[in-house]
């Protein structure tokens, strides 16, 4: 479910174990967790390269991500990722979450673009949807690599 932010996840474990607990004890626990881990995440080179690039020619960049904003900025500010975008959207900004368009929508809206102009980079199946359902190609990325234009077919 990458991609999703925690209380979706947590739902959707939930259900797939046949497990009846309240979902917001998994989400507080697995936040906990989280908080006290120091190393969040790594830079994919790829598009970190690629983000330099685009930045450098004045390119509008927005991430719309499944995170928590606290999360994601403090991921983003550690990997030296935050001072190269325009927008962050998170989870906290959207109520539908991908496989919504809601996130890439919402970007596109705070970047004054049509989101026909915008083109996504996404890890997880439910980001690729998600770019699909707001009629934005997608490029996936697998394993670090850039493998595959999604085009969005207008």
């Amino acid at each position: 479910m990458g991609g999703s932010p925690t209380i979706n996840t947590a739902i959707g474990l939930l259900k797939k174990y046949h497990i009846d607990a309240d979902p917001q004890l998994l989400v507080a626990s697995k936040l906990r967790y989280f908080d006290d881990i120091k190393h969040k995440g790594d830079i994919i080179p790829t598009t970190f390269t690629l983000l330099q690039q685009q930045k450098a020619l004045n390119k509008r960049i927005a991430i719309g991500t499944g995170c928590y904003r606290h999360h994601a900025l403090e991921i983003l500010a550690t990997l030296g990722i935050l001072p190269l975008v325009d927008i962050v959207v998170t989870a906290n900004d959207v109520k539908r979450h991908k496989p919504f368009p809601d996130t890439f929508l919402q970007a596109a809206n705070l970047l004054n673009l049509p989101s026909s102009a915008c083109v996504v980079f996404e890890d997880t199946e439910l980001g690729y949807q998600a770019a699909h359902a707001a009629s934005m190609d997608c490029y996936l990325v697998e394993n670090g690599m850039i493998t595959e234009l999604r085009s969005f077919k207008r």
